[in-house]
C-alpha cells in the first residue's frame, strides 16, 4: 500500500498551520490595549495643600501615560503603513 506523497504533504503543512495560529491566539494573548480608568479617584477634602498637589500630580502622569499609549500606537500605524507602500513600491516596479 503506496501513501500519497502529496497527502501527507498536505497534512504536514496542515499541521504547521494549526500549531502557528494555536501559539499566535492562545498561548500568546495579545497584550490589552490602554483602558481609560473606570473609576476617578476622588481625594478627600483635607484642607492640605500637599494632597491637593499629589492628586493633581498623579492625575498629570495617568494622563501621560495614556497619551504615551495612544503615540505608540501612531507609531505602529505609520510603520504599517510605510511597510505596505514600500510592497506596492516592489511590486509596481516588478511589474
Amino acid at each position: 500500500m503506496t501513501i500519497n506523497w502529496k497527502l501527507v504533504f498536505g497534512l504536514i503543512v496542515l499541521a504547521i498551520v494549526v500549531s502557528v495560529s494555536y501559539y499566535q491566539f492562545v498561548l500568546n494573548k495579545p497584550s490589552e490595549i490602554a483602558k481609560a480608568p473606570t473609576e476617578i479617584e476622588i481625594v478627600p477634602a483635607t484642607g492640605n495643600v500637599d494632597d491637593v498637589v499629589v492628586a493633581l500630580l498623579n492625575d498629570a502622569d495617568a494622563e501621560s501615560a495614556i497619551l504615551a499609549n495612544i503615540e505608540n500606537d501612531a507609531n505602529l500605524l505609520i510603520a504599517d503603513s510605510r511597510a505596505i507602500d514600500d510592497f506596492g513600491q516592489s511590486y509596481n516596479e516588478e511589474f
